[in-house]
Order: C-alpha cells, then sequence, then structure tokens
C-alpha cells in the first residue's frame, strides 16, 4: 500500500505539468503588399500615357493593360523606380490597321535648371512579361543610366524592341519581328537573349560592351552588332541578311557559331576572332581587319572566300574548306601558319587557292593544302613560304608563287629534305 501510495506521489506531479513542449510562437499577420500596384488610381496618366510614376518604388501589374491607339503605355519620371508586369502584358489594343499604339515603357530625362544639360535616370528595372504591338519602340529607356530589362518578351514592335542607355543590363529577354531587337549603349551586357526576325538587325551593343550566351537568327541586318572593343561571348548567328556577328575596332569574338549569313564574322581593325565556327555563309566565312587575329576558326562553305584580313594580320591554326575562290586571303605582312586548307575549288574561272597573298611581307609557314586547285598564290615579290605541306595528284600546289619571293624548296619525297622546305605528295 505504502509502494501504491508512493507511486502515485510521484506520478501527480508530471500529470499537473500538462504539456512539455511549448507551443509554436505565432506567427505575424501578413501586412499589406509593399508595392504598388500601376492603375489609374495610383498611377494616374495624362492625354499621352495610360500611367506616369513620378515616385521612386516598386510597381506591379495585376491584370493585362491594352493601351488605346496614339497613346502611351508608362512613362517613368522618377529615379529608382522597379516594374514587375508579373506575367501580364502591355500591348497596343488594336491592329495595326486600325491605328496602333504609340510607346510602351518611355523613360524621362530629369529636367534640372538651364544652362545645366538633362541628366539620365538611374535605377530603372523592369522584369517578366510581354510588351507586344506599338508603333514606336517597346521600351525606351536610351535617357537611362544603369537599366535593367529582364525576362522580358517584346515583340511586334515597328520602332525598336528594347532601346536601353548606357551601363545598361538585358537579361533572359525575347525580341521578335521589331525594328531592331535589342540596342544598348556603352559598357553594357547583354546575356542570354534570343533576337529572331527583326527587320534590322538583332542585337545592336555600344561600345566596350559585352554580348554572352545570345541567339541572333533571322533578322534583316546584322544578327549581332557591336562598336568599337565590344566582346561578344559563346553566341549563335545564322540566317542573317548582313554579318552574322560585326564589331568594329579592337573587338573580342570567341566561341561563337554563325551560319547561312551574308558574312560569319566581321571585325575591324586590331580584333581578335578565337574558337569560332562559320558555315555556310554566302560571301565569307570571317573577315577581320588589319593587325587582327584569327586562331583555332573552323570555315567551311559553300561560300567564296573562308578567311579574309587585312595588312599585318595573323591567321593561326584554322581549318578552311570548301570555298569557291580563296580558302585563306590576306594583304600584306600577314603570318599564316599551321592552317589547313582543304576542298577549296572553283568549277569555273578563276581558279580557287588554298592561300592567297595580294602584297608583300607575308610569313606562310607550316600550312596543310589539299585538294585545291592552287595551294599558295602570291601576286607581289617579297613573301616567305616555308616549311608548308600539300596533298592531291596533279595539283598546282607551288605553281601560283611569283619570282622573286622566299619559297622554300619544293620536294616530293623526305630524301634530302631540309627544315625549311615545302612537301608535296600523293598517294
Amino acid at each position: 500500500m505504502r509502494i501504491v501510495s508512493a507511486l502515485l506521489t510521484l506520478a501527480a506531479p508530471a500529470a499537473l505539468a500538462g504539456q512539455l513542449n511549448p507551443p509554436a510562437v505565432p506567427q505575424p499577420t501578413p501586412g499589406p503588399e509593399p508595392r504598388t500596384p500601376l492603375s489609374d488610381q495610383t498611377t494616374p496618366g495624362d492625354a499621352s500615357f495610360e500611367f506616369i510614376i513620378t515616385d521612386p518604388g516598386s510597381y506591379y501589374f495585376a491584370d493585362n493593360h491594352r493601351v488605346e491607339p496614339g497613346m502611351s503605355g508608362i512613362l517613368i519620371r522618377s529615379d529608382n523606380v522597379t516594374i514587375d508586369l508579373c506575367g501580364f502584358e502591355l500591348r497596343s489594343a488594336s491592329s495595326l490597321s486600325f491605328g496602333l499604339a504609340r510607346l510602351g515603357i518611355l523613360v524621362e530625362r530629369f529636367p534640372t535648371l538651364p544652362p545645366a544639360p538633362l541628366e539620365n535616370r538611374v535605377g530603372i528595372v523592369v522584369r517578366n512579361g510581354t510588351v507586344r504591338n506599338f508603333s514606336e519602340q517597346g521600351l525606351d529607356f536610351s535617357e537611362s543610366d544603369g537599366a535593367r530589362v529582364e525576362g522580358l518578351t517584346v515583340t511586334g514592335c515597328l520602332g525598336d524592341g528594347i532601346q536601353a542607355g548606357s551601363n545598361a543590363l538585358v537579361t533572359g529577354c525575347v525580341v521578335r519581328e521589331n525594328s531592331d531587337g535589342i540596342t544598348t549603349g556603352s559598357h553594357s551586357l547583354i546575356v542570354d537573349c534570343v533576337a529572331e526576325g527583326n527587320s534590322g538587325d538583332g542585337i545592336s551593343a555600344g561600345a566596350q560592351s559585352t554580348v554572352s550566351r545570345c541567339v541572333a537568327a533571322d533578322n534583316g541586318g546584322r544578327g549581332i552588332t557591336g562598336d568599337n572593343a565590344v566582346n561578344v561571348l559563346g553566341c549563335t548567328a545564322t540566317g542573317n541578311a548582313e554579318a552574322g556577328i560585326q564589331g568594329f575596332t579592337g573587338c573580342v569574338v570567341r566561341d561563337s557559331v554563325c551560319a547561312a549569313n551574308d558574312v560569319g564574322i566581321d571585325v575591324g581593325q586590331s580584333s581578335v576572332v578565337q574558337s569560332c565556327t562559320a558555315t555556310s555563309n554566302t560571301t565569307a566565312g570571317i573577315d577581320a581587319g588589319p593587325r587582327s587575329i584569327v586562331e583555332r576558326c573552323t570555315v567551311r562553305g559553300p561560300t567564296v572566300t573562308g578567311i579574309t584580313a587585312g595588312a599585318a594580320a595573323q591567321i593561326i591554326g584554322c581549318s578552311v574548306t570548301l570555298c569557291t575562290a580563296d580558302g585563306i586571303l590576306a594583304t600584306g605582312d600577314a603570318v599564316i601558319r599551321d592552317n589547313s586548307c582543304d576542298g577549296n575549288f572553283n568549277s569555273g574561272a578563276p581558279l580557287a587557292n588554298g592561300i592567297r597573298v595580294t602584297q608583300q611581307g607575308n610569313r606562310i609557314e607550316g600550312n596543310h593544302l589539299s585538294f585545291n586547285e592552287q595551294g599558295v598564290v602570291t601576286t607581289l615579290s617579297g613573301n616567305l613560304i616555308i616549311r608548308n605541306t600539300a596533298e592531291g595528284l596533279g595539283q598546282n600546289h607551288f605553281g601560283g608563287v611569283t619570282g622573286g619571293n622566299l619559297l622554300g624548296t619544293v620536294r616530293t619525297d623526305l630524301t634530302n629534305a631540309g627544315p625549311w622546305d615545302n612537301i608535296a605528295y600523293s598517294f
């Protein structure tokens, strides 16, 4: 009896203690939406714009918005504005035959007192939705600095799809059937975008910008074009009416593919083209300006000229096949080394050449020439032609070399061959 009483006494405090684990902390009640919906009440417009944003902040769409003919969509008159379309679309309310709305979204410069210049807006971000069917630009951010455009689809605008100023970031966007697709000012980054079927250029980047991992297809102008010192990295350009990729002075094009354009890659002086592929381009695979470097590239026809380069260029380690004029064409003072030129052939006149140079001072060394109508052809004297190999029965491998050039002895076997000799053979 005492044992039972003791056990009851010990159990009583535990029974009276209740649940040992404390209850969960109460969750806070959700507060109001921290962003402002775009509406007639929160961002009223005027006779020209459906909505006007005059204060910094975060704004969003809660529905699709259609803009009446002659009107424009959104005017931004403030710095530090973010607009999230939330997957909805901003579009013209009518078709072309009934009159389109004018602009999708416009950024307006900050007014200052004369004579000070107007200042570009900063801190502008627009993301996540569709803008389409305007008679002018889809997005005109040319009066902004450092704008970000993310995850937009912009289609069917008679002006440019996306216009951005300097220091812009345009990422994850699709632009189709506009005038130019994407244009930016200097020091901008365009990444992971698609520009297709625009009547002008697909992507146009300002000086010292980078275009990376983009696709430009079937545009009426150039696929991707950039001003001086632009980098084009890991891009694809196909079926464009002009150049697939074009840059001016001091550009870099790497790891890119260009097919079925007029010219595959066209860059100005002092540029670098590395590890690129150009196939079935009409006029030329790669056209590089003076003092440029073309290295480790693959060019395949049918095309007229595989690689053409200006004075003092370097063409190294490339493969060029199936051209109807010249596999490699250079002017003067070029280094043409360790390339393979194969099957460059024209069914009529003029003959197709593996390598042709038109001026003096070129060094043509260590190349392999196979089954071209002519191997190496020079126009003038004063070139160095050594250590090349040439294959093909009945081919005119070195007969196109004019007098006055330093041509290493052409041998048909290795007996007594010297280190500077050229070797011609067939099996």
